[in-house]
């Protein structure tokens, strides 16, 4: 083999290669849309699960071997406990960056929330923090 054909076969070879990765990034991008696109219906809305009320900002996904994984960037609206004369109790809220798994975003579909009955919550946590103070 001399010096050109070896060079001829390497640039055949990551001719090829670049069509694998093209591919593959295409698929990729492809499973990327169908997931936003099924679950696009959560985007912006609350929902009550596990105890927690969330509310969706964004759906990503990924394929991973032989599965597709979607998670969902959420926020949790959780209520913040503390020490209040020698007892641990609610003293108001917070709002934590969480993500939700696939089973997750599967209850999170059954159990959505009016933003009333979110803000209701928040109002009761404040209230209930007006009281001790």
């Amino acid at each position: 083999m001399t010096h050109e054909e070896f060079l001829k076969a390497v640039q055949s070879e990551r001719t090829f290669i670049k069509r694998l990765i093209k591919s593959k990034r295409k698929r990729e991008e492809t499973i990327h849309k169908l997931i936003v696109e099924r679950y696009k219906n959560l985007i912006g809305k609350f929902c009550y699960i596990n105890d927690n009320y969330y509310y969706f900002i964004n759906i990503e996904g990924r394929a991973e071997y032989d599965t597709v994984k979607p998670f969902a960037e959420v926020l949790s609206i959780m209520s913040i406990d503390s020490l209040f004369k020698g007892a641990y109790e609610p003293l108001g809220f917070a709002f934590k960056p969480y993500y939700l798994r696939y089973e997750e975003i599967q209850k999170a579909e059954q159990n959505i929330v009016s933003k009333e009955e979110v803000f209701n919550y928040i109002q009761s946590l404040l209230k209930e923090m007006e009281s001790k103070f």
